[in-house]
Protein backbone atom coordinates (compact mmCIF):
# COMPACT_ATOMS: atom_id res chain seq x y z
CA UNK A 1 0.00 0.00 0.00
CA UNK A 2 1.81 3.26 -1.02
CA UNK A 3 1.48 5.75 1.42
CA UNK A 4 1.53 9.77 0.22
CA UNK A 5 3.79 12.63 2.13
CA UNK A 6 2.38 15.95 2.37
CA UNK A 7 4.51 18.85 3.22
CA UNK A 8 3.46 22.43 4.52
CA UNK A 9 6.21 25.70 4.94
CA UNK A 10 5.22 28.29 8.18
CA UNK A 11 3.76 31.09 5.15
CA UNK A 12 1.51 28.28 3.36
CA UNK A 13 0.10 27.13 6.96
CA UNK A 14 -0.79 30.40 7.95
CA UNK A 15 -2.31 31.11 4.47
CA UNK A 16 -4.20 28.03 4.79
CA UNK A 17 -5.60 29.07 7.98
CA UNK A 18 -6.50 32.63 6.39
CA UNK A 19 -7.82 30.61 3.21
CA UNK A 20 -9.66 28.90 6.14
CA UNK A 21 -11.48 31.37 7.86
CA UNK A 22 -12.27 32.71 4.56
CA UNK A 23 -14.08 29.52 3.56
CA UNK A 24 -15.95 29.13 6.84
CA UNK A 25 -17.43 32.81 6.86
CA UNK A 26 -18.47 32.01 3.30
CA UNK A 27 -20.05 28.79 3.99
CA UNK A 28 -21.88 30.58 6.71
CA UNK A 29 -22.59 33.45 4.59
CA UNK A 30 -23.89 31.66 2.18
CA UNK A 31 -26.15 29.28 4.90
CA UNK A 32 -27.82 32.36 5.68
CA UNK A 33 -28.68 33.98 2.29
CA UNK A 34 -30.36 30.39 1.96
CA UNK A 35 -32.09 30.93 5.39
CA UNK A 36 -33.28 34.42 3.78
CA UNK A 37 -34.34 33.14 0.86
CA UNK A 38 -36.18 30.01 2.52
CA UNK A 39 -38.05 32.20 4.87
CA UNK A 40 -38.49 35.08 2.74
CA UNK A 41 -37.03 36.95 5.57
CA UNK A 42 -35.48 39.65 3.28
CA UNK A 43 -38.06 42.83 2.11
CA UNK A 44 -35.65 45.02 -0.09
CA UNK A 45 -35.01 42.02 -2.39
CA UNK A 46 -31.45 41.29 -4.24
CA UNK A 47 -29.47 43.93 -2.33
CA UNK A 48 -30.49 43.23 0.95
CA UNK A 49 -29.39 39.49 0.58
CA UNK A 50 -26.01 41.09 -1.02
CA UNK A 51 -25.47 43.10 2.26
CA UNK A 52 -26.62 39.85 4.70
CA UNK A 53 -23.97 37.84 2.97
CA UNK A 54 -21.14 40.53 2.84
CA UNK A 55 -21.86 41.23 6.41
CA UNK A 56 -22.37 37.45 7.43
CA UNK A 57 -18.73 36.54 5.70
CA UNK A 58 -16.74 39.32 7.77
CA UNK A 59 -18.29 38.85 10.62
CA UNK A 60 -17.69 34.69 10.36
CA UNK A 61 -14.28 34.91 9.46
CA UNK A 62 -13.00 37.03 11.68
CA UNK A 63 -14.71 34.53 14.14
CA UNK A 64 -13.38 31.70 12.20
CA UNK A 65 -9.75 32.91 12.58
CA UNK A 66 -9.99 33.47 15.74
CA UNK A 67 -11.22 30.18 16.51
CA UNK A 68 -8.81 28.54 14.04
CA UNK A 69 -5.81 30.67 15.98
CA UNK A 70 -6.88 29.15 19.59
CA UNK A 71 -8.50 26.07 18.85
CA UNK A 72 -7.57 25.05 15.32
CA UNK A 73 -3.61 25.45 14.81
CA UNK A 74 -2.66 23.49 18.52
CA UNK A 75 -4.72 20.45 17.11
CA UNK A 76 -3.34 21.14 13.29
CA UNK A 77 0.14 21.23 14.47
CA UNK A 78 -0.33 17.97 16.36
CA UNK A 79 -1.49 16.37 13.23
CA UNK A 80 1.25 17.76 11.02
CA UNK A 81 3.75 16.12 13.77
CA UNK A 82 1.62 12.80 14.15
CA UNK A 83 2.22 12.42 9.82
CA UNK A 84 -2.11 12.85 9.67
CA UNK A 85 -1.85 15.36 7.09
CA UNK A 86 -3.95 13.80 4.01
CA UNK A 87 -7.62 15.21 2.82
CA UNK A 88 -9.73 12.97 4.80
CA UNK A 89 -7.20 13.89 8.07
CA UNK A 90 -8.58 17.95 7.31
CA UNK A 91 -11.90 17.37 7.07
CA UNK A 92 -11.90 14.88 10.19
CA UNK A 93 -10.42 17.06 11.78
CA UNK A 94 -12.52 20.18 10.78
CA UNK A 95 -15.87 18.79 11.83
CA UNK A 96 -13.76 17.37 15.50
CA UNK A 97 -12.29 20.81 16.31
CA UNK A 98 -15.42 22.62 15.21
CA UNK A 99 -17.57 20.67 17.29
CA UNK A 100 -15.07 20.51 20.72
CA UNK A 101 -14.97 24.22 19.99
CA UNK A 102 -18.97 25.01 20.29
CA UNK A 103 -19.04 22.68 22.97
CA UNK A 104 -16.53 24.54 24.97
CA UNK A 105 -18.09 28.02 24.00
CA UNK A 106 -21.58 26.80 24.81
CA UNK A 107 -21.01 25.97 28.22
CA UNK A 108 -18.50 28.52 28.87
CA UNK A 109 -21.03 31.43 27.55
CA UNK A 110 -24.35 29.62 29.43
CA UNK A 111 -24.24 26.86 31.59
CA UNK A 112 -26.94 25.25 29.95
CA UNK A 113 -25.60 26.23 26.68
CA UNK A 114 -25.04 22.00 26.07
CA UNK A 115 -29.03 22.51 25.81
CA UNK A 116 -28.46 23.83 21.63
CA UNK A 117 -25.95 21.11 21.00
CA UNK A 118 -28.76 19.28 18.75
CA UNK A 119 -28.94 22.01 16.40
CA UNK A 120 -25.56 23.76 16.70
CA UNK A 121 -23.47 20.69 16.10
CA UNK A 122 -24.89 19.62 12.76
CA UNK A 123 -24.32 22.97 10.99
CA UNK A 124 -21.27 23.85 12.93
CA UNK A 125 -20.34 19.87 11.06
CA UNK A 126 -21.12 21.15 7.72
CA UNK A 127 -19.04 24.47 7.82
CA UNK A 128 -16.37 22.71 9.51
CA UNK A 129 -15.49 19.97 6.89
CA UNK A 130 -15.10 22.45 3.84
CA UNK A 131 -12.95 24.67 6.36
CA UNK A 132 -10.23 21.37 6.77
CA UNK A 133 -10.33 20.72 3.59
CA UNK A 134 -9.69 24.56 2.08
CA UNK A 135 -6.93 24.71 5.06
CA UNK A 136 -5.62 21.12 3.50
CA UNK A 137 -5.49 22.20 0.03
CA UNK A 138 -3.82 25.54 0.43
CA UNK A 139 -1.35 24.43 3.26
CA UNK A 140 -0.13 21.00 2.09
CA UNK A 141 1.88 20.21 -1.24
CA UNK A 142 2.71 16.45 -2.24
CA UNK A 143 5.86 15.61 -1.65
CA UNK A 144 8.51 14.00 -4.15
CA UNK A 145 10.77 10.63 -3.89
CA UNK A 146 13.10 13.45 -2.34
CA UNK A 147 10.94 14.33 0.66
CA UNK A 148 11.12 17.96 -1.54
CA UNK A 149 7.39 19.16 -2.07
CA UNK A 150 5.79 19.52 -5.56
CA UNK A 151 4.25 22.79 -6.75
CA UNK A 152 0.34 22.46 -7.96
Amino acid sequence: MSHTAYLTTRPRAFLGLLAGAAAGGAVWAALNVLMLLIFSWSSNGPSDLVRMGAGTWGLFSAIYLMGLTIFGAPIWLLMHVANRRGPSDAIIAGVGVSCAAIMVLTIVIAPTGYLMWPILLPAVSVVGAPVGWVIWRVAYRRADHHGQGVSA
